[in-house]
């Protein structure tokens, strides 16, 4: 074992939030930066506005991710393998993924809404299709050793963009400059990244296209597209048939709703990839990845999600009733369904690993557009009769059937579904006699004991 491996260790063991800081270029501190100021923009803007603005930012999210084209991988493993041919790996990369977003970006004139309010927010939000293009440049980053510098880049964009957020909030802006500000990121993202690139890699100021490797990278990434769209396309997709569906009132109670939801599931990914790593490297002293049973892994992460869930439903009450009440109380009860779904998404996040992990990315594919198919018929009828709180029980109930079901009836399969069922049983009864013995001010950890602790 290298000199380097204890001291990574013993990082991680004495701070497992170091990881869940660090992962994906500070995102859970860019989460947590935008829910604070999405809730400034929620209590300046009103929920008219602030259902706009969310409505569309769902839609920006869906047309950003079908314009990636799934090549994420791709790229990053033509770097790692062929690092004499980056100019022309960033070079295709970059092209592919602009030429993807003006395609999309001209589809929303089509798909644009008739009011004028709302369709300027759409089209200025709909540009994330074509600000994503520097991303390659960032994947190109992340290789090691300038993986800091990929995190320097992306915290001072989002600096520079919360502090523009500010200065509208102080001049009462009208929402389509929000929406511009929340955009404005990423341009700012690039010239850093750009910048960077000319520093880090001076001779290389140049991108060649190469048809070959584009057409490689389009063969391999349509299932990989499928993979990370479908997963997560339920919620925009339900926001979007809110804002179809309810009056622009309701429609901006279930954005604040979700926009607590979000941050809660982030909260929760970035807390389970932390533990995990901890957990591993406490096992072995060294980076592995080391599988545990199912049952034990789904329970742990049940625990983890009624704690993570409780949390946020806490805090969205509190945070509800001392400072948007007066515009936003049936957001209130909107937060409690959405606040259980991060159960059944802690365990399924656990499950969607080990079937990536196992190369079976067609029965998640097909999991999840079931999941998605239902929850917008359930959705659809619970929002015309029950508005905010209908769209947050329909999410809710899609959650159990899309984390916690399974569509592939092998043994092992089924094995795993039961699984997870009995942990979310067994970690609710852990809840309720966990919560007649935790003293007062007591706290309930989510992540292990390391020896020392315990």
């Amino acid at each position: 074992m290298n000199s380097s491996t204890p001291h990574a260790s013993e990082l991680v063991e004495q701070n497992p939030w170091y990881l869940c800081l660090l992962a994906d270029r500070l995102k859970l501190v860019r989460v947590i930066g935008t829910f604070a100021l999405s809730l400034g923009i929620a209590w300046f803007v009103g929920p008219e506005d602030f259902g706009f603005i969310q409505a569309s930012l769902a839609m920006a999210t869906i047309l950003a991710t079908i314009t990636s084209l799934g090549i994420e991988d791709s790229v990053r493993a033509s770097l790692a393998a062929k690092p004499e041919q980056t100019t022309s790996i960033l070079g295709t990369g970059m092209a592919l993924r602009a030429a993807a977003g003006i395609i999309g970006y001209a589809a929303l004139f089509f798909l644009a809404p008739h009011a004028a309010s709302l369709k300027q927010v759409w089209l200025v939000l709909g540009l994330f299709a074509i600000t994503q293009t520097p991303l390659v440049m960032v994947w190109w980053l992340e290789q090691s050793p300038y993986l800091h510098w990929a995190r320097l880049a992306s915290l001072a964009s989002f600096s520079i963009t919360a502090l523009f957020l500010i200065v509208l909030l102080r001049h009462g802006a009208a929402a389509v400059w929000f929406a511009a500000a929340l955009v404005f990121e990423q341009p700012i993202f690039a010239l850093i990244v750009f910048g960077m690139h000319l520093k880090l890699a001076p001779y290389e100021d140049t991108f060649v296209w190469d048809a070959n490797l584009a057409r490689g990278w389009i063969r391999e990434s349509w299932r990989r597209l499928a993979v990370s769209l479908v997963p997560f396309a339920f919620v925009p997709l339900t926001q979007l048939l809110s804002l179809w569906m309810a009056s622009d009132d309701e429609n901006g109670q279930f954005s604040l709703a979700l926009t607590f939801y979000t941050v809660g599931v982030f909260v929760l990914y970035a807390i389970l990839k932390g533990r995990g790593t901890a957990r591993s490297v406490e096992r072995n002293g060294v980076y592995t990845n080391v599988e545990a049973p199912a049952g034990i892994e789904c329970y742990e992460a049940a625990k983890l999600g009624w704690i993570v869930a409780l949390v946020t439903a806490g805090i969205a009450s509190g945070l509800i009733i001392l400072f948007l009440n007066n515009e936003y109380h049936r957001a209130l009860w909107a937060v409690l369904p959405l606040s259980f779904a991060i159960v059944p998404t802690a365990i399924g996040w656990l499950r969607d690993e080990r079937m990536q992990r196992a190369k079976n990315d067609g029965e998640l594919v097909k999991l999840r557009l079931i999941g998605s198919g239902s929850n917008l018929v359930l959705a659809g009828v619970c929002i015309h009769f029950l508005g905010a709180i209908g769209a947050s029980a329909a999410v809710a109930a899609s959650s159990l059937f899309i984390n916690l079901g399974t569509t592939h009836y092998s043994s092992e399969a089924s094995r795993l579904a039961r699984a997870q069922w009995r942990a979310l049983i067994l970690a609710t009864v852990w809840l309720k006699r966990r919560s007649h013995t935790v003293p007062v001010g007591g706290t309930i950890s989510p992540f292990p004991l390391t020896n020392a602790q315990s």
